[in-house]
Order: C-alpha cells, then structure tokens, then sequence
C-alpha cells in the first residue's frame, strides 16, 4: 500500500471526524464543537433551494432547537456519502419553515427522496425517528447496477469500453440479491465513469469468467476491471484490481469512493477508445470532487499529488488475468 494511499485514508478520517459542517458561517452557537459533525448541514432560506431542492440525490432534514438527540447524529455518520443530512434551527429559521409549511413540532424531521424538484416537493414525507428517516431515503435511491452471470460479463465490458468517456468496468460480488444503499449511492455518482454490474451468489463457472474461479472472496467484493499496460491492441486483456479491506478498512462509501479516485486517476489512460485521458476534468473527476468536497475533504492538492506518484493498488487479484477478450465489438 503506497504512501499515498495511506495519507488519503487518514485525510479522510481526520477530517470528518474533527471538521465542523462546511459552512461555518451559518452554525448554529448553540452547538458545541463536539456536536458540530460535518455529516449535517444547516438549512436556511437562503441556501434551501440551490442545497437541497436542486439536488437529485435523497435529504433528510432534522428540525432542532439547537440540540441534536445522539441517535440523530449517528444516523448521520452510519449514512455518511449515501444520503445528505440537513438540520434546522426552527428557533432561527421562521422564514424558511412559513415556506415549507412546516408546523413547530409537527414532526422531528422530513425525508426528501431522490429525484428532481418537483419529485422532492410533491413527495416529502414527515417522519418521527432515524430509524424511519434511514428507511424511506435510502429505498428512494435507484438501482443502476446491472445484474451479470456467466456470459453476461463480456457484454457488460464490452457495453463499458464502448461508452464516452471509455468506463471503468466494475463488478460487485455479493450474496444479497438486493443492491446495498452504498453501491446504489456509488452506482449513481460515478455512472459517467464506472459501470456497476452485480453478481449474486455466483458459481464457479460465473466465476471464472473472470479469472476469479480459485480465489477465496470475502463478499461482498468489488472489482475494478483494468486494462493490462501492454494490451494496446483491439483486442485488450483484462485484468481485476479489488477492494482491499485489510488496507483500505470498512467498505463504506468514503473509503470506496476514495478507492475510484485513485483507480481512475492511475488506470485511465489505459483503457481503450475514448478514455478521456488528454481531458483533466474526466482524469480528475472533477465534477464529483466538486460536490463530494462539500462533506469530505478531498482537496486538489491531494489530487495533484497522485499524478506524480505510482499507487500500488490491492494485489490481491492484480496477477489473475480476466478471461474476456471483446473482439467484434471494437
């Protein structure tokens, strides 16, 4: 595991662990340090609109007078990249809570699903409990991820390779039929540059289409698919890069996230057709970086930094050769 690597995990946590909401200017006094969390954002009537309403991704919103009940708080943290968490102070925000129409303890907090304004505002639903608010956000995001088997996985890469900007094929293994919050959170964000497919249960013959028919997996597992480096021919091999919990902790969606940055950051010029290699916004990824900088501190310095080291990805699975040769289609 490089150096690199290791700085950004701790960056990571450091940072959400110490730093207060982004917005400082707009906390709320009556919190202390401690229960400042950078996880909930504070709401007004002045932000409510370009925060919330004109993002797609599912909020909830917890209506407080400057103190937090703890469950509240670590809902947050169990929720960290998968849902945005907002408070408002209704002793402060009159404005805001006329326009929402919202009745002073009406209810503890509201769930925003996923979707554009006009789902958000015809669709919220006033709940009384983390427990409930976790439920209702999370089933309101949709699943991308494709379901692959056996032969399904040369139509799955070959549909990656073929899109603009070429994607990263990545395959997610699992005993759960259902997808998993995180990976429908991570399947949406980073769907201009990873193709997310599922396999579920698979057997031995799933498995070893992709060279992964003799390896122990602690599932769930994520694999990355990446071009080999001396495979510059119309018929590229494919190699797996995984997730390594050992080096790179829990499989959470801060973690996994990290991970994709330094994957596209080293691998994508490798990739065959259109990669997007020469476009620094697409080897930066900087429209998610963009918005996840909002609630995780990965700033452009550390960015600029991968571009000058070689990062040594998990090598769990880097020598098994993925046995999906695309032909035809290129």
């Amino acid at each position: 595991m490089s150096v690199l690597f290791e700085l950004l995990f701790l960056t990571l946590a450091l940072h959400i662990s110490e730093q207060a909401v982004s917005y400082s200017h707009e906390q709320t006094q009556a919190f202390s340090k401690e229960e400042m969390y950078q996880d909930i954002f504070p709401l007004s009537a002045t932000n409510f609109s370009v925060k919330l309403l004109k993002s797609a991704d599912p909020w909830i919103v917890i209506f407080h007078k400057g103190m937090l009940d703890r469950s509240w708080k670590s809902m947050a943290v169990s929720l960290r990249g998968v849902v945005w968490v907002a408070m408002i102070d209704t002793n402060m925000e009159t404005k805001l809570l006329t326009k929402m129409k919202y009745e002073v303890n009406a209810s503890e907090a509201r769930v925003y699903p996923y979707g554009s304004r006009e789902v958000k505002t015809k669709n919220w639903k006033p709940v009384s409990n983390p427990n409930e608010a976790r439920l209702l956000a999370t089933r309101s995001l949709p699943d991308t991820t494709l379901k692959v088997k056996g032969a399904d996985v040369r139509d799955f890469v070959t549909e990656s390779i073929m899109s603009k900007p070429t994607k990263f094929p990545a395959i997610i293994i699992t005993e759960d039929e259902e997808t998993s919050p995180v990976f429908k959170a991570l399947a949406v964000r980073f769907h201009k540059y990873f193709h997310f497919g599922r396999m579920v249960r698979p057997n031995t013959g799933d498995l070893r289409q992709i060279g992964l028919d003799k390896l122990f997996l602690d599932m769930p597992a994520l694999l990355i698919m990446v071009t080999k480096s001396d495979s510059k021919t119309s018929q590229p091999e494919f190699n797996a890069i995984s997730f390594n919990k050992k080096s790179m902790g829990e499989m959470n969606y801060p973690n996994i996230m990290a991970f994709l940055f330094m994957v596209n950051r080293q691998f994508r010029h490798e990739l065959p057709l259109e990669n997007g290699s020469n476009d620094k916004s697409i080897v930066e990824m900087a429209d998610i970086l963009k918005i996840e900088n909002q609630r995780f501190d990965i700033g452009r310095e550390m960015v600029k930094k991968a571009t000058r080291e070689s990062v040594t990805l998990a090598p769990d699975v880097n020598n098994n050769n993925i046995a999906t040769r695309i032909t035809d289609e290129l």
